[in-house]
């Protein structure tokens, strides 16, 4: 006669099993983020031309379309998606903007 366990199940600790047993997880497609933070930067910009910023940050916009992908992959593969890009745990992150890589860079050393 079976019964249910009270415990609930330890999915990372599985991982870790078959980690410690030889089995290579990083190598498959589902599993390459798993333990990276990824921070997606979203943040609308200003240019000379303020309608044409706010329709790059626009989730209809390539490079808005662009950085949903990158979420969608990130997740897929076991990674995290950090809210801000303060978080303590971010460990890459995806600029949509590259004139935006300055003030990221400027907020990350501080």
């Amino acid at each position: 006669m079976s019964h249910k366990s009270e415990k609930p199940y330890d999915f990372d600790g599985f991982l870790e099993q078959l980690v410690n047993h030889g089995c290579e997880m990083e190598s498959l497609a589902g599993w390459m983020f798993r333990g990276l933070t990824v921070y997606l930067d979203r943040a609308e910009w200003s240019g000379p031309d303020d309608d044409h910023a706010k329709s790059k940050t626009d989730q209809h916009s390539l490079p808005g379309m662009v950085l949903e992908m990158c979420e969608k992959i990130v997740r897929f593969a076991k990674g995290k998606i950090a809210a801000t890009i303060e978080d303590s745990h971010v460990t890459h992150v995806v600029v949509g903007d590259r004139s935006r890589t300055r003030t990221l860079r400027q907020t990350l050393s501080k």
